[in-house]
C-alpha cells in the first residue's frame, strides 16, 4: 500500500534502505491489533468478579497503542516534506483502500452468519475496517495537514488544542455523565486520525531528548496505568469495561506517544543482523493484509485454554501466524494481491 497503510507506510525511494525502526514498531502493532481483539470481545462479557479479571483488563489495555501508532507512523511518512504527494497519489491511495473495503466487506458479509450480506451491512463492514475509511480522510486532509506541518510552532500549537479539546474531551465525557452534557463531542470536528497523523509528524522530526523524553515515558506509563486502574474498577461497577481505550482517548494518546518516541530511539539506527532485518521487513510488508484478514481467524478458532488470558494470547499468537501466513499467499496470488496490498 501506499504511504498510509499499516503494512507498508510509504514505499522507499529507488535504491534506499528501509529503516528498522519504523518496520518494527510495524510489526509490534500488527500483533497487538490481533492480541487486542482477541481480547475485545472477552472483557465486555467477562466476569469482573473472576480471579482472571485483571489478567484480562491488562490484555485489553497494553495493545491499545496499536492504531495510534500505525496513524503515527503514516504521519511521518505521509508529511515528510522530501516526499511528493500529488493528486494521482492521493487518489491511488483513496481507490485501493475502497478495494480493499469493498472486497473484504463481502467477504466477511458472506463468510460468517453473523455479517450476512446486505447493502447496509456491505456498506458498514465489520467493525475493524473502519480503518480504512480513516485512511482515506488522511489522504485527503494529506494537503492540508503537509502545510501546517512546515510550521513548528502552528504545528505545535494544534497539536496541543486538539490533545485537550478532543482527547481529554473524550475521556472527561467517558468518565462522567456531567461532562457528557457539558462538553460537545469535538471528534465530528476534530478528526482523530489527522491529529495522531500530526502527532507522529512531529515526534518524528523533533524527538523528544533527555529530561523530555523521560517526561514522555512517564507519562505513557501513568496514561496506561491509569487506563487499567479505570477500566477495570468501574466495570467492576457494571459501567462499560474498555470505553476508556480507545484511539481518541488521552491515556492512550500518552501511552501511544511513548511507545513511538521509544521504538524510535531504542532502534533508529541500532546494528541488527541481517536476517533480522529481512524477517522484520518481511512480515512489516504483510502487516496490512494481516489487520484485513485476522478477524476471521480469531472467529473461527476455538478456545485454546480453559485459563482465560492463557487461552487470549494463544488465540492471538496463532491468529497472527495464520494471518501472516494467508497474506503471503495473498500477495503472490493475481489480482487477489491488490486486496492486501
Amino acid at each position: 500500500m501506499n504511504a498510509t497503510s499499516p503494512g507498508s507506510v510509504a514505499h522507499a525511494p529507488q535504491g534506499a534502505v528501509r529503516r528498522f525502526w519504523p518496520d518494527l514498531l510495524r510489526v509490534v502493532s500488527a500483533f497487538a491489533v490481533v492480541l487486542l481483539h482477541a481480547v475485545s470481545d472477552r472483557i465486555r462479557a467477562f466476569d469482573a468478579d473472576s480471579p482472571e479479571w485483571w489478567g484480562v483488563v491488562v490484555c485489553r489495555a497494553l495493545p491499545s497503542f496499536a492504531v495510534p501508532v500505525f496513524f503515527m507512523l503514516s504521519g511521518m511518512f505521509l508529511l515528510d516534506p522530501a516526499r511528493s504527494v500529488g493528486a494521482r497519489k492521493i487518489l491511488r491511495g483513496c481507490v485501493r483502500f475502497a478495494v480493499a473495503f469493498a472486497v473484504w466487506s463481502a467477504f466477511y458479509s458472506l463468510a460468517f452468519p453473523p455479517h450476512r450480506l446486505y447493502l447496509g451491512q456491505f456498506l458498514k463492514g465489520p467493525v475493524h475496517l473502519w480503518f480504512l475509511p480513516a485512511l482515506a480522510s488522511c489522504y485527503l486532509a494529506a494537503p492540508a495537514l503537509r502545510a501546517i506541518a512546515r510550521d513548528r510552532q502552528a504545528e505545535e500549537a494544534l497539536l496541543a488544542a486538539v490533545f485537550a479539546l478532543l482527547c481529554v474531551s473524550n475521556t472527561l465525557r467517558s468518565l462522567s455523565g456531567a461532562f457528557r452534557r457539558i462538553l460537545p463531542t469535538t471528534i465530528a470536528v476534530l478528526s482523530m486520525p489527522a491529529f495522531l497523523e500530526l502527532l507522529g509528524d512531529y515526534l518524528h522530526r523533533f524527538p523528544p531528548h533527555g529530561i523530555w523524553r523521560r517526561l514522555f515515558v512517564l507519562g505513557g506509563a501513568g496514561g496506561l496505568f491509569f487506563a487499567i486502574l479505570a477500566t477495570g474498577l468501574l466495570a467492576k461497577e457494571g459501567k462499560r469495561a474498555d470505553f476508556l481505550l480507545g484511539p481518541g482517548q488521552a491515556p492512550v494518546v500518552l501511552f501511544s506517544a511513548a511507545v513511538f518516541v521509544l521504538g524510535q530511539s531504542a532502534f533508529d539506527g541500532a546494528p541488527s543482523g541481517e536476517r533480522l532485518r529481512r524477517v522484520v521487513s518481511g512480515l512489516a510488508k504483510c502487516t496490512f493484509g494481516i489487520y484485513l484478514v485476522h478477524r476471521a481467524f480469531l472467529w473461527a478458532l476455538p478456545a485454546l485454554s480453559e485459563a482465560v488470558v492463557l487461552d487470549i494470547v494463544l488465540r492471538s499468537l496463532v491468529g497472527f501466524a495464520l494471518s501472516f501466513a494467508a497474506t503471503a499467499i495473498l500477495l503472490r496470488t493475481p489480482l487477489l494481491r491488490y486486496a492486501v496490498s
